[in-house]
């Protein structure tokens, strides 16, 4: 089983990224070959609705999410770690989502069967996602938005979130190497995903 880790977050080995590093360990140790992104150092143009995918499904701009369609289309399962900012997703990986719009072309205006386009995985909705969330407010709201956004974006990958866990309080850098526990928590997750 393969299965890709993205850390949305513009800052490296922040809370969010621990929270990844801590499920993806979880789900190597369940066997799964892992891969890892992070948004941060990913050249990522804005979604420049031109239409260009509006034909084809095919992205028309030549950057970095080339290599991620690539990647994405190959995955069994999906682990997103995201910060919130502004009580949502941060910016650069927000316009990461924005990108899979050929993925939503594709699935949804042009219908696009398995063997018609190049394969996402063998059934659909079969890919499963987890998404890890952490911010300094306690405002459950903002989470949920965050969330919102993410099943949208698994779905035009023909994917569910399985699960969502979110970390209110956890904000400073290493905030959550002071709390053991919720790494604890995102290494069982990902141990979960790998096996489901």
């Amino acid at each position: 089983m393969r299965l890709t880790g993205i850390a949305a977050s513009p800052r490296r080995g922040g809370n969010s990224e621990a929270l990844l590093d801590s499920a993806l360990a979880g789900a190597r140790e369940a066997g799964a070959e892992v891969e890892k992104i992070a948004a941060a150092e990913l050249d990522i143009e804005p979604c420049r609705n031109c239409g260009g995918c509006s034909r084809t499904g095919t992205c028309v701009v030549g950057d970095d999410m080339r290599r991620l369609y690539a990647l994405l289309r190959r995955t069994d399962r999906l682990v997103i770690s995201s910060p919130i900012f502004f009580g949502h997703l941060p910016g650069k990986f927000k316009g990461l989502i924005d990108r899979l719009q050929c993925f939503w072309v594709e699935k949804y205006a042009l219908k696009k069967e398995a063997g018609a386009a190049p394969p996402r995985r063998e059934g659909k909705g079969e890919g499963k996602g987890l998404f890890l969330c952490c911010g300094a407010l306690k405002t459950r709201e903002f989470f949920e938005m965050a969330k919102r956004t993410i099943e949208i974006a698994m779905k035009c990958l023909d994917m569910e979130l399985g699960e969502a866990l979110f970390f209110p309080g956890i904000d400073e850098k290493l905030a959550a190497d002071a709390h053991p526990e919720i790494l604890d928590e995102a290494r069982a997750a990902g141990r979960r995903l790998a096996e489901r």
